[in-house]
């Protein structure tokens, strides 16, 4: 990794931890209190037709512009999109990156769930928390090298509602599918904090290449068992 990449990586881990904190913490409180004033909708934003055919082009073969570290979840990917449809750049560009991660997140949270259940039943609820961390983790593995940059387009504070509704989605799934039924106390929504907060962390930590994925999860595990029994 060149000086440049290590030097942007490590401000977008920075980035991306403070923003997992605050997620954790929001993500935590009730649908009712969504933050709609950050809504990222634009009305300069192309036809949901075109942004569908780019994406189509960028997810196809299981994501490999999305892993070029040349592209990434960024502009050039989206401009490398428009130039095989024949479209302008100008069309391209009107589409955030934040965009791109957003698509990403939400189809790779059917794959979690495919994944998990593919499993079978966790004997404990422990046990379903470390598959669930372990299984997204998979599923980034191979974006490891642009997933710092998928991480930095969510950074804007204009990001943050989609975001969040991601991370309460993801968190949700994990701890259904460990058998933690949503509750009427605040239990539910703790718990919630408390693995977003890992799993925001683990995400940080692949996207700096701070180990392999199987030591993660074993950081994961032993967290979750500090915080979570």
């Amino acid at each position: 990794m060149n000086s440049a990449i290590a030097t942007t990586t490590s401000r977008v881990g920075i980035l991306a931890s403070l923003s997992w904190s605050r997620l954790g913490l929001a993500s935590a409180l009730p649908a009712a209190f969504s933050i709609s004033s950050f809504s990222s909708s634009s009305s300069s934003s192309p036809p949901a037709s075109v942004q569908a055919r780019l994406f189509e082009v960028l997810f196809r073969d299981d994501g490999s512009v999305l892993k070029d570290e040349a592209f990434g979840f960024s502009t050039r990917s989206l401009d490398l999109a428009a130039d095989e449809l024949g479209l302008s750049r100008a069309v391209a560009g009107a589409i955030r990156p934040a965009e791109l991660v957003h698509e990403f997140n939400r189809l790779k949270l059917v794959e979690l769930k495919e994944r998990l259940a593919g499993l079978g039943e966790p004997a404990t609820m422990h046990e379903g928390l470390v598959r669930g961390v372990g299984e997204r983790l998979a599923i980034l593995e191979g974006y490891r090298a642009t997933w710092a940059g998928a991480m930095a387009a969510l950074a804007d504070v204009h990001e943050l509602q989609p975001t969040l509704d991601h991370v309460e989605k993801l968190t949700s799934a994990v701890l259904r599918y460990a058998g933690d039924l949503p509750a009427v106390d605040m239990s539910w929504y703790s718990k919630r904090l408390l693995l977003g907060g890992i799993l925001g962390a683990a995400e940080v930590q692949l996207a700096s290449g701070d180990g392999e994925v199987e030591e993660i999860v074993d950081w994961a595990d032993r967290s979750l068992r500090k915080v979570l029994v």
